[in-house]
């Protein structure tokens, strides 16, 4: 999905950039980082962290996509782990572990401007949004087919359950609406539910 080709001092020089700069982001929050304050704390000249990230919205980015990248790959161990867990049961798993990472992400994303994955795409262009649409409709289609359900519209759903963890949607809901993270993942699995 986001593979990358790197060389092995590169790639090292990359995840250690990402895990400082995710520190620094946690306990002082993107706009209180500089980016000088992230190439000191990894240990890496400004001109290497420049090389690699032309400014902190570029940065912002590829920790958001790693810890994807991380979330992704815990929900494959647990659907593989736990196919025989009902239905029900598993989507619930795969909603939480998705408001967790929208919970962990939307404050990053507030420091990147216009937030795109690609240039000129939208949110559900992005390879995240495509992944996780065909992961909840498979279970969605699973859920009706096991449950006999009349025929309900999984691509809306769907679409609901990603849209509503968005970037600006979450800051709707977590901010403005003042849901909690347990209020957002039951509002969302309601929408699952017959």
């Amino acid at each position: 999905m986001f593979s990358r080709r790197e060389r092995r001092d590169a790639a090292e020089h990359r995840r250690i950039i990402l895990q400082k700069a995710k520190e620094l982001f946690i306990t002082y929050g993107v706009n209180e980082v500089s980016m000088h304050k992230i190439a000191k704390e990894a240990g890496v000249g400004q001109g290497t962290l420049y090389r690699r990230y032309a400014n902190k919205a570029d940065l912002c980015l590829d920790v958001v996509l790693e810890s994807y990248v991380q979330v992704n790959e815990r929900m494959n161990t647990y659907l593989i782990d736990n196919e025989q867990e009902q239905i029900d049961v598993r989507i619930a798993q795969v909603i939480s572990d998705w408001v967790d990472y929208a919970e962990e992400t939307y404050q990053w994303l507030g420091g990147i401007k216009n937030f795109q994955f690609a240039e000129g795409a939208c949110f559900s262009d992005s390879p995240i949004y495509k992944t996780m649409h065909e992961r909840i409709s498979q279970l969605l289609e699973e859920q009706a087919q096991e449950k006999g359900l009349a025929a309900r519209d999984h691509t809306f759903i769907t679409d609901m359950i990603i849209y509503a963890t968005g970037p600006s949607m979450y800051q709707l809901f977590r901010v403005e609406r003042n849901y909690s993270v347990e209020a957002l993942k039951n509002n969302l699995m309601q929408m699952t539910l017959t």
